[in-house]
């Protein structure tokens, strides 16, 4: 198969096996793809699909807690102008391993750098959590403005953290929606397990 008769079979994938809450997968899949990130393309495009598969398959199972925890953070490559998110989902902070994990590149749009990693990792934990009928998440960070912004703590005031804002009033009325902030590079397993994925995500 060509490059193009990859992505038009990618796209018909993703649009048969995502709901309304994942319609962002599909920018990230196909930007992984035209960025190819290091990786062929062919690889690239069935490691996304297997991975997201996966990902919900194994929030799917843990169905006896109604409450999740997500570690989420950010990185950035000035290079490629690639802003790299990650989220650690767990039952608890104690535990050995995770529910499940995911990883994903955001194109940096508006110049911010891996602010824009952070906040992408949690609205698409929130997201997921409301996708898989939690009702309740607490998102773990090192970055204020995560919830700074969004509990309005500190204003708004560019068109992307504007955005931010506004998608998380939209998602607080689906889920209930709590804060931890963690001190960033303080060897909090969880958190440098958020970091690394963020960084991998865009070929660091």
């Amino acid at each position: 198969m060509n490059r193009e008769e990859i992505l038009n079979l990618l796209k018909d994938i993703i649009d048969r096996m995502t709901e309304e809450e994942f319609k962002k997968l599909k920018d990230v899949i196909l930007l992984s793809a035209e960025r190819q990130l290091d990786e062929d393309i062919d690889e690239i495009a069935k490691n996304q699909i297997l991975k997201w598969n996966k990902m919900k398959r194994e929030l799917k199972e843990d169905k006896e807690n109604k409450n999740i925890i997500a570690y989420v953070d950010g990185s950035f490559d000035k290079d490629k102008k690639l802003c790299g998110s990650g989220i650690v989902f767990l039952n608890d902070i104690n535990d050995d391993k995770p529910i499940t994990t995911v990883n994903f590149p955001s194109e940096d749009v508006y110049n911010m750098w891996n602010i824009q990693g952070e906040c992408e990792a949690c609205i698409r934990a929130i997201e997921i959590a409301i996708l898989e009928n939690y009702s309740e998440i607490h998102i773990y960070h090192d970055y204020q403005g995560i919830s700074s912004w969004a509990k309005k703590e500190w204003k708004a005031k560019n068109d992307y953290t504007k955005g931010y804002v506004k998608r998380f009033d939209e998602l607080s009325k689906k889920i209930n929606i709590e804060f931890v902030k963690v001190k960033g590079h303080s060897k909090d397993r969880w958190n440098d397990e958020a970091d690394r994925l963020a960084k991998i995500s865009i070929g660091k």
